[in-house]
């Protein structure tokens, strides 16, 4: 900072917003969030106390006596400028003419957030049925509710046969397109649960949409100011799909309860199925969030890597990452324990199997285009056969139809000019289809 002339005023960057406390962190020592446009940045509280005071119109030696006045630092006119200068500029928290060259720099896209987001449904709308939706989690009322999806769940796997269901609906796939559309509005109605959730705490979802997560696309719902939530506001919103989730499902068994319809039921399971997924704390869903809540540390993975790098002696030009609590830090390591080697073998799983993956998926096309193609050449000899004067009889459709989907080898098929002679075919297999 030597030769600057005059004071140096600097100023919060366009969009930061202190916003309070962490709460219930995992960590030795208290730390503070900024908010910087959609996103929360946590940081110590002598770097959130400098960015705080940053207005504009207080220079860093007024910045350093209004520190040392209200905390418990000792802060000198050179400590505000290399804190502003080595922390805050970098990472885009602070900006000022003589720093204009520090700036923040992009991350990378990550394969384990949920990237391609293309937003659907804006705070508004999310608003008013959430303003509706958070009187489910008043107690009496979530008492009685979860005390009707565990009644559901048990005739569910009591009386309500799901492998015979399945096996039914298995045989009939005209009904897969209300399957199909059953999961996707469980999908939606488990997003609103978790907009229900935040506001029930007091804060407000931002938006909610679809995405691309890993290799599948997905609902999303952000929920990022529940970081100013307590522990348990934040636990609540991390659960609050899965509630309604099952709350869609106690309504599916309900209906084919009532109605017999076999769709709602195999739904059921197949959300159940989809709960018990949604809670693996090994990728960032819904049992992920549950973790990092009740442990304090705001994204595992995030905390996770600095620490790695330490582990194996690689330096690095940041900050060392914050101390944790000794019970905290106990089972954040069992979890890295856990995690690392399991996401190292599921990515190498599917490396080592995409190329068979591949060949199947092509041969199964080509399978599903010859078939199309050999039913188009059956159904125009019909035609041509159904014409009297290119055939001797055209009362045909009866042995027509029967010739078409017999499967016996050497069964008789009878041809135009009423000759029949056996037709030999191969074995039943995927190639010779």
């Amino acid at each position: 900072m030597a030769g600057k002339e005059g004071p140096v005023i600097p100023r919060r960057a366009a969009g930061v917003v202190p916003a309070g406390p962490l709460h219930s962190g995992g960590f030795v020592e208290q730390h503070w969030l900024l908010r910087r446009g959609e996103r929360f940045v946590q940081v110590s509280e002598l770097l959130y106390r400098v960015v705080e005071l940053a207005d504009g119109r207080r220079s860093t030696e007024e910045i350093a006596r209004r520190l040392t006045e209200t905390t418990k630092w000792e802060v000198a006119d050179e400590d505000v400028a290399r804190i502003i200068e080595r922390k805050l500029a970098p990472v885009g928290l602070v900006e000022h003419p003589d720093w204009l060259d520090a700036t923040a720099s992009a991350r990378a896209p990550s394969p384990l957030l949920v990237n391609a987001r293309l937003r659907i449904i804006g705070p508004g709308p999310i608003e008013r049925v959430a303003r509706v939706g958070q009187h489910l989690f008043w107690p009496p009322a979530l008492s009685a509710l979860l005390g009707l999806i565990v009644a559901s769940q048990l005739w569910l796997f009591t009386i309500g046969q799901p492998g015979v269901v399945m096996q039914r609906l298995a045989s009939t796939p005209l009904s897969l397109p209300l399957l199909v559309g059953l999961l996707l509005l469980a999908g939606a109605v488990h997003e609103l649960g978790h907009a229900a959730a935040i506001r029930y705490g007091g804060a407000r979802a931002r938006a909610m949409g679809i995405g691309w997560y890993l290799v599948v696309p997905i609902f999303y719902t952000d929920v990022t100011e529940s970081y100013r939530l307590s522990r348990g506001g934040r636990v609540r919103t991390d659960l609050g799909g899965l509630y309604f989730h099952l709350l869609v499902a106690a309504a599916f068994v309900g209906i084919h309860a009532a109605t017999g319809y076999d769709a709602f039921l195999v739904a059921a399971l197949l959300i159940d199925l989809d709960v018990a997924r949604q809670l693996i704390p090994f990728i960032r869903l819904d049992g992920y969030w549950v973790l990092a809540d009740l442990t304090g540390i705001p994204d595992l993975f995030t905390h996770a890597a600095p620490r790695l790098r330490r582990l194996f002696g690689k330096r690095s030009d940041g900050p060392a990452p914050p101390a944790l609590r000794p019970r905290v830090r106990r089972i954040f390591a069992a979890y890295l324990a856990l995690t690392v080697p399991i996401i190292v073998g599921l990515f190498g799983y599917v490396i080592w199997h995409a190329p068979a993956v591949v060949s199947r998926a092509s041969a199964a096309v080509a399978s599903r285009t010859d078939l199309l193609a050999d039913a188009s050449s059956a159904e125009s000899s019909a035609r041509d056969c159904s014409r009297p004067w290119r055939c001797c009889s055209s009362r045909s459709p009866l042995w027509a139809s029967r010739s078409s989907s017999s499967s016996w080898p050497g069964s008789p098929r009878r041809r135009c000019g009423g000759a029949s002679r056996p037709r030999r075919r191969g074995p039943r297999t995927s190639a010779s289809r």
